[in-house]
């Protein structure tokens, strides 16, 4: 109990419990959304195995390739308009989103724990000596391409209007030079959706998961798995984030190997995407209207880019 000297001090303490009584009255009220019932357990031991609902508002690999190629396309025309090489010959970054995917929820695949540990195969030491001189440089654009693309200078500033170029026509170089110009035609006339709409369920998704009673319960029947195996963890992904650096040792190996053989001993994978297959399949609903927005801009987005690189 405070030591309460003066009337003001009283006002000010009375004050304090009603607000305390006040806040506590609302939060006793906030109760957690319940649990979504689950569906049947899926095997999952590869990252084809990996099968969300809101997948299904993905972009595929073909599409995402015929997009990639549309801005290609239109990278180059305006790049030729302002005397500039096009020189990006980089795939499309689904298969960057791809590689991250298959390890959503850590370590899955046997052959790759017995390699790699708990490195992904495309930056392991390993993999480099597989693929060196096989055509995996990154692309490396001019001073001029890169400045005519991005509309900044060499510093990285953006150009002003006195600097940017103009093309044979006197039109002048866009701010944000041939990549904003690029998006602007694509996009021109359809309805845009936040492109972090998708990406934000997901990942909501996944902490709403990780949240969830039954999956910590397969977290410890999975600990409990590795304790027998001589590995003190209680998330799985302890063991993921001690592996940092290039090199792999035969701890690590070790490791990961005695983790998947744990996983699918106690489905812990599979439970875990179970349980996140729930969460994504109550916001199907939920986010019903924004959804079928993203899919009628995509399909628009795809048809356009379709007549693009057909032309």
């Amino acid at each position: 109990m405070p030591n309460i000297e003066s009337s003001h001090d009283m006002k000010r303490f009375a004050t304090l419990l009603v607000l305390t009584a006040a806040l506590t009255g609302c939060t006793s009220g906030i109760t957690k959304p319940a649990e979504p019932p689950l569906g049947p357990l899926a095997r999952v031991t590869s990252a084809h195995d990996i099968r969300l609902p809101l997948q299904g508002y993905e972009l595929t690999p073909p599409q995402a390739e015929t997009l990639h190629q549309a801005r290609l396309t239109l990278n180059r025309i305006c790049a030729s308009r302002f005397g500039a090489p096009y020189t990006d010959t980089t795939p499309p970054t689904l298969s960057v989103s791809i590689d991250i995917a298959s390890r959503r929820y850590g370590i899955i695949e046997a052959s790759h724990a017995s390699r790699y540990g708990y490195h992904t195969p495309t930056n392991s030491r390993s993999h480099a000596a597989d693929t060196e001189g096989a055509g995996h440089l990154g692309w490396r654009p001019g001073r001029l391409e890169l400045s005519v693309l991005t509309g900044r200078a060499s510093n990285g500033k953006p150009l002003t209007p006195h600097e940017r170029p103009t093309d044979e026509k006197g039109i002048p170089l866009a701010s944000g030079g041939c990549l904003a110009e690029t998006e602007s035609q694509l996009n021109a006339g359809l309805s845009r959706v936040d492109p972090q709409f998708l990406p934000h369920l997901q990942g909501e998704s996944f902490r709403l998961a990780e949240s969830d009673s039954r999956l910590l319960t397969a977290w410890s029947t999975w600990s409990k798995c590795m304790l027998a195996h001589k590995h003190h963890y209680q998330s799985p992904w302890q063991p993921n984030d001690e592996a940092t650096g290039e090199n792999i040792s035969a701890t690590e190996k070790k490791t990961a190997t005695d983790d998947v053989a744990c996983r699918v001993r106690t489905r812990m994978t599979d439970t875990w995407m179970a349980v996140e297959s729930a969460y994504q399949t109550r916001m199907l609903s939920e986010h019903k209207k924004g959804l079928t927005a993203l899919a009628d801009y995509q399909a628009a987005l795809l048809d356009r880019a379709e007549a693009i690189v057909a032309h």
